[in-house]
C-alpha cells in the first residue's frame, strides 16, 4: 500500500510541475504578444525630429530622426 501512496505522490507532484510549466510559458507568450502589440509609435513631425508616443501611457516625446534609423 505504502509503494502505491509513494507513485500516486509521484505522478502528482509531477503533473502540477508541468502544469505550473506550461503556465508559466502561456503567461510569458501572453506578456510579449501584448506589449509587443503596444511598445512605441513613431511618427515624423519633421525632416530631423520624431514624435514617438507610447500606446500603454500615451506619454509623447520628440527625438532626433537619426537616433531611430541608427538602432
Amino acid at each position: 500500500m505504502l509503494k502505491f501512496e509513494m507513485i500516486v505522490f509521484v505522478i502528482t507532484i509531477t503533473s502540477f510541475s508541468i502544469l505550473l510549466v506550461l503556465l508559466q510559458e502561456l503567461w510569458r507568450r501572453f506578456r510579449e504578444s501584448v506589449f509587443e502589440k503596444s511598445i512605441n509609435v513613431k511618427v515624423a513631425t519633421s525632416k530631423d525630429k520624431m514624435k514617438t508616443i507610447d500606446k500603454m501611457s500615451g506619454i509623447e516625446f520628440e527625438v532626433f530622426a537619426k537616433d531611430f534609423f541608427n538602432k
